[in-house]
């Protein structure tokens, strides 16, 4: 049934005010806390974390039962901020830990499953951070549901960011060796550098575990991934740390790129 303009006025303005009412709520949760942060020289303390956690947990539980109203993509743009924010704050998490990841992931696969760049960010936040790496792949396997290999750009990426879980944390070499096969299939559909460069990478490590289920190389791959997707230097040295652990070595090269020493033998 088509929308009169009346109709489709009043919907936008519907919107437009649960989107304003939703923002306003959560400025309102956030105000003690930034009046906490004026207080010149105040140093955290660990109450004071413990009471900001539950005040961003009260927000992610409003982004959580918001309604529908054409806004979930701004809220999950919103929510990945949020995260980032969350994240960085290294005093913090050292008194709370990052027991809140999983709830900004889960935000953003319920309000938009096809935002890529979403998923390896938040991989890293549950997986690496928090320690909850079965969550990442249900997750990730939930939001697969919505994706397709050509929708969104690249979503290939997503199948990477899973078989890296399911091959360095969960231990889970042939579903990890499915994710990677599933990932070169995908990215060959492409003819760009990138994607085929993904694509080769990709089949090699699908075919090292083949072979070796406890990989190495496969291992370091993945690592080198990390360490060349993400910006943050915490996650650099842990992905720098697990390679040498595994006998290799990588340094990041001034083209932005990463080169790798593997070990000798697998």
């Amino acid at each position: 049934m088509q929308l009169t303009w009346h109709s489709r006025w009043h919907s936008t303005i519907m919107a437009i005010a649960v989107a304003a009412l939703c923002a306003g709520g959560i400025a309102a949760l956030q105000i003690p806390q930034l009046n906490e942060l004026r207080n010149a020289g105040e140093l955290l303390t660990p109450q004071q974390a413990a009471r900001n956690v539950e005040r961003e947990r009260l927000q992610l539980n409003l982004l959580q039962r918001l309604p529908t109203v054409g806004f979930d993509n701004v809220i999950a743009n919103w929510t990945l901020i949020n995260f980032f924010i969350y994240l960085g704050d290294d005093v913090a998490r050292g008194y709370t830990g990052y027991q809140l990841s999983p709830e900004y992931f889960r935000i953003i696969i319920d309000r938009d499953p096809r935002f890529v760049q979403a998923y390896l960010f938040m991989s890293s936040g549950v997986s690496l951070y928090a320690g909850r790496p079965d969550i990442t792949v249900e997750l990730t396997e939930q939001g697969l549901q919505y994706i397709t290999p050509t929708v969104p750009d690249k979503s290939y990426y997503v199948w990477r960011y899973k078989g890296i879980d399911q091959l360095l944390f969960l231990g889970d070499s042939q579903g990890a060796q499915q994710s990677f096969e599933t990932a070169a299939e995908w990215a060959r559909l492409y003819d760009d550098e990138e994607s085929r460069t993904v694509a080769e990478v990709s089949q090699q490590t699908a075919n090292f575990l083949a072979n070796n289920p406890i990989s190495r190389r496969a291992q370091i791959n993945s690592w080198a991934f990390i360490f060349s997707a993400t910006g943050d230097q915490k996650t650099r040295e842990i992905a720098t740390q697990r390679i040498q652990e595994l006998g290799g070595d990588i340094r990041a090269t001034e083209m932005g790129g990463a080169q790798i020493r593997y070990p000798e033998g697998d």
